[in-house]
């Protein structure tokens, strides 16, 4: 298998519904494509030009950085959870506040002090769901019994450790369940003062399946802006976190399910543009020596209570759920036994305050129901009393009124936008150039506008069209336009849009591409998304530039209207409610993460060349949640985009 790992690294935005007015600004002949010194000073001041969440918020500076947002540079970043628990921690969202009105009560009926009776065989939850008299929310309180091992010392690592073969061995095992210890990054022979490849300490421990491990990595001073991964016996990546906790630092925690009996890694390095070694097995493959420094490390093995519960949901019942206490973690399975969403984070800041599920505490989980039947939720990771918010709620769409439908609007002439709107830091209207002035970029002309528009709108239709198929359901009430197609639309009712214009220094965001949420039900129907053209349009050999790919074989207006028609349904698929996938798998998703690979989310087939025939429609559908946000499971964006636009 082709493994694409994309590591994402993102900061805060304080969601603010604005309603901006679209007006069609006048655009200059030919955009210029990216200014080398513009981005070189971004870069410079620790924002990277192509996250797909965003800049690297320099230290003095945190928290300034863009959203949810899209990126392209075959290169791997990583999440910045740590300022976004910064934002949540003095935002109006950060309270964790119990749902109001008709709010039901569970009580776990396993013993405070008992292991093992419900972590498999879940508590039945009744008289719960969205229909009448069901009660649409609800608490769960509960309390978790874990295992608290004593942690021993172990002696700080001797170099070179930087791959597997050469990891320190930690002991951890049946007998040992827990260390600590200290360490420095840059003090091995690959780091700044020797090859300059990067240093990495990797460490070894064995467990058994089910078995939780977690690395927690504390950075003295916040000298070394640290990230931790844990790998398979083989080199398989199965995870990490980098800047989760505490939130006033650059540490790094996870706790991860060991997936078999066997032995593990745990590598600890420094943040550098790639993040991760190329081989795990090689301490001279990594990406560049990057932020150094001291670090203390708590490694443990621990077996953990979970505490399950059963609900019955209907097709399209939207599920939130958020945990606080002594409990980090909400899973959420389908009637099947799939995973459908894991998540150890809480990001409600980025959900809009629209919507009605639940917000703040240690975690947040959502989910769409893909058919009817038992869902399972699972509570974890913690000790002690714990308390869960749950709402079970219909789509927005289906309350609206019947005929009414929503209005995508594709904005290609220019706009009118604060990028406050986005949370990036940035503020004030700005003007932002049209689509029209970037076509010489491309080798096109005024000419092959309304064709590029055609293939746009056809584009992102079919897209939507498919996500109906596969998700099985009726009539979707959506109509998809461009500002050529008649009257202005947007500021009108039930109208979102994604404007199709403008560069990184006029938004100072720098991206390809951000949204303003993620709204699982779309709850917030009139909201915004950009895709910027300056990178997408520069000159060819950027692996982002979409000229890489053109040749004189290449249908070029067809190749660039479907990749940005599928950029269009990428952004507008976040405020729609899908979260991003993981690039670890060979299946082309729109929820995709940019990153890693830019020619394979372009589509361009295995000639390399876009516009060809044997280019490769990306779809809506099922695949891997990224487990570098925060988040695992299979989230079905098919399921989530249909119902977001459901007939009313």
């Amino acid at each position: 298998m082709n493994v694409r790992t994309t590591l994402r690294r993102t900061a805060p935005p304080l969601l603010v519904l604005t309603l901006a007015v679209t007006i069609a600004a006048p655009a200059p002949a030919q955009a210029a494509p990216p200014d080398p010194a513009k981005l070189t000073s971004l870069t410079a001041t620790g924002a990277n030009p192509y996250l797909s969440f965003g800049a690297k918020d320099a230290p003095g500076a945190r928290g300034t950085a863009p959203g949810m947002t899209f990126g392209l540079d075959g290169r791997l970043t990583t999440t910045r959870i740590a300022a976004w628990q910064r934002a949540m921690a003095t935002g109006a969202e950060a309270a964790a506040s119990r749902p109001g009105g008709g709010t039901g009560s569970y009580t776990e009926r396993e013993p405070a002090t008992v292991r093992g009776r419900n972590d498999t065989r879940p508590e039945l939850i009744r008289g719960v769901g969205s229909g009448r008299p069901e009660s649409g929310s609800f608490t769960i309180d509960g309390t978790l019994a874990s295992e608290a091992p004593v942690a021993e010392p172990l002696a700080p690592p001797a170099e070179d450790d930087g791959a597997i073969p050469l990891a320190t061995e930690t002991g951890i095992s049946a007998a040992r369940r827990a260390v600590t210890t200290s360490g420095t990054i840059g003090d091995g022979p690959h780091g700044s003062a020797g090859t300059g490849t990067g240093d990495f300490d990797f460490y070894e421990l064995t467990g058994r399946a089910g078995e939780v491990v977690t690395a927690d990595v504390d950075t003295p001073g916040a000298v070394l802006d640290s990230f931790v991964a844990l790998y398979a016996a083989d080199g398989t990546l199965l995870g990490g976190n980098d800047d989760q906790a505490p939130p006033d630092d650059w540490s790094s925690r996870f706790s991860i399910e060991l997936p078999a009996d066997g032995t593990y890694y745990v590598a600890v390095g420094g943040y550098s543009e790639l993040l991760l070694p190329a081989d795990p097995n090689d301490p001279a493959s990594g990406p560049g020596a990057g932020s150094e420094g001291p670090y203390a490390l708590l490694l443990q093995v621990a077996a953990e209570d979970r505490d399950s519960f059963a609900v019955d949901l209907d097709k399209g019942d939207v599920l939130g759920l958020n945990v606080s206490g002594g409990a980090a973690r909400l899973e959420i399975f389908d009637p099947s036994g799939t995973q459908v969403f894991g998540s150890v984070v809480d990001l409600s800041f980025i959900v809009p305050p629209s919507s009605p599920l639940p917000k703040g505490g240690n975690a947040i989980a959502d989910h769409i129901a893909a058919v009817s039947g038992r869902h399972r939720i699972v509570i974890e990771r913690g000790a002690g009393a714990y308390s869960a918010n749950a709402v079970i709620t219909r789509p927005a769409a289906e309350s609206e009124r019947r005929g009414t439908k929503q209005t995508l609007l594709i904005d290609t002439n220019g706009a009118t936008i604060d990028p406050a709107i986005f949370g990036t830091g940035a503020s004030g209207e700005r003007p932002v150039t049209g689509l029209p002035a970037f076509l010489p970029n491309w080798g096109l002309t005024e000419a092959d506008l309304p064709r590029l528009r055609d293939v746009i709108t056809r584009t992102v239709n079919a897209q939507l069209n498919q996500a109906r198929r596969d998700a099985r359901v009726g009539e979707l009430a959506v109509r998809v336009v461009t500002d050529a197609d008649g009257p202005e639309t947007w500021g009108r009712p039930d109208t979102s849009r994604v404007i199709i214009g403008g560069t990184i220094e006029e938004l100072e965001i720098p991206t390809v591409g951000i949204a303003q949420s993620i709204d699982p039900g779309n709850f917030a129907r009139e909201e915004t998304a950009i895709v910027l053209l300056d990178l997408l349009s520069g000159p060819a050999g950027s692996p982002v530039s979409l000229n890489t790919y053109l040749t004189p074989a290449s249908d070029r207006v067809g190749f660039v209207g479907r990749v940005l028609g599928t950029l269009i349904s990428h952004e507008a698929g976040h405020y729609l409610g899908n979260w991003h996938l993981s690039s670890i798998d060979d299946q082309l998703n729109i929820m995709d993460e940019g990153g890693a690979d830019p020619a394979f989310f372009f589509g361009v087939g295995p000639d390399n060349v876009g516009g060809t025939a044997d280019d490769v429609f990306a779809r809506y559908g099922p695949g891997p949640l990224s487990t570098f946000e925060g988040f695992d499971g299979t989230e079905n964006t098919a399921v989530r985009t249909a119902w977001a636009l459901i007939k009313p």
